[in-house]
């Protein structure tokens, strides 16, 4: 056996011992010794292209942990939309992958009932805020006798379908129906206004309407359809063709305006929850004495509020307390 020969099988004894106790980088380096003694040999070949693989699926499995650990940090502090981000770039490098799918769903049932919760609440705020057209002053006694019975859903229901009845009248059918919908809104089993809803899609019907006037019309019909079910971003699709339509138009504008002052309410209010919960993620790593983790999340609530005090506070204790134990 010549020189060559024993070096070459010394490398390649070498490199299947690395191979075999799964270190790969060695082994590599000694397979491509080893093809420089004897080009043509196969074994090596075969095996540099095995750890070329199992290098990269390794690369591939550690970005997707790295990508889990980041979203399941986000979901447990229900943080929803960037959770959401991490698991989708996580199913990019597995896209067979149940666990972060099933992830992605749970993630948009909570952000659906974020959205209905919001836009309640917005409509709630709204009830309260309307102000019913004072009545004409009652004779006393009779005051003094209903007073007690008098009940603002009632007000706010007259109100709405005074609305509704003044703009049927001057043929803004539109946002008469709108306002139709909001007194359905308050007294559901209410007749009337069902009856003059159908008799404004009755009267649209009849008229002699341009094609683009009943494009025009059946975008908004189905706009007001989907902001009765609380579905904005479809409701916002619809009045933005109506606007392609009509771009004018002032009813289709005030239901967008009205879209997004929903959305904003929304967002404030998620955005004061994410900063909450990472105060509270915060707050356990601390109990915990995990200094560099607490630091993290107090971080991630003052980038949300810059301007809070309690986060600015909490990162000072961490500092000085990271700082007795150095």
């Amino acid at each position: 056996m010549n020189k060559t020969e024993k070096e070459y099988l010394n490398l390649i004894s070498q490199a299947d011992r690395a191979f075999n106790a799964r270190n790969y980088k060695p082994a590599d380096k000694n397979y491509h010794l080893a093809l420089e003694l004897k080009p043509d040999e196969e074994h090596p070949k075969i095996r540099i292209q095995e750890i070329e693989m199992i290098l990269k699926q390794q690369e591939i499995d550690e970005q997707y942990k790295k990508l889990l650990l980041a979203a399941d940090g986000f979901f447990r502090a229900e943080d929803w939309r960037p959770a959401r981000n991490e698991y989708k770039k996580a199913l990019e490098f597995k896209p067979a992958e149940e666990y972060p799918r099933n992830q992605i769903a749970k993630i948009d049932e909570q952000l659906q009932k974020i959205t209905d919760r919001e836009a309640l609440a917005a409509l709630a705020e709204a009830n309260r805020n309307a102000t019913p057209k004072p009545a004409e002053k009652a004779p006393e006694e009779d005051f003094t006798r209903n007073r007690n019975s008098y009940d603002t859903s009632d007000a706010l229901y007259g109100n709405y379908i005074e609305l509704a009845d003044n703009n049927f009248d001057e043929k803004a059918y539109n946002v008469s129906r709108a306002w139709y919908n909001k007194a359905l809104e308050i007294k559901p089993s209410e007749t009337y206004p069902r009856q003059r809803i159908n008799e404004i899609s009755r009267l649209l019907g009849e008229l002699q309407l341009s094609q683009r006037e009943k494009e025009y019309q059946e975008f908004v019909e189905n706009g007001d359809e989907a902001m009765q079910e609380n579905q904005l971003s479809v409701a916002r699709s619809w009045y933005n063709k109506a606007l392609n339509a009509k771009p004018n138009d002032k009813y289709a504008k005030t239901q967008l305006a009205e879209i997004q002052k929903i959305v904003t309410t929304r967002l404030q209010g998620t955005t004061e929850q994410v900063f909450e919960s990472h105060i509270a993620e915060g707050d356990k790593a601390l109990e915990q004495n995990n200094y560099s983790v607490a630091r993290i999340w107090y971080k991630r609530a003052q980038e949300i509020n810059p301007s809070s005090e309690i986060a600015k506070q909490k990162l000072e204790n961490i500092l000085k307390m990271q700082s007795k134990t150095e």
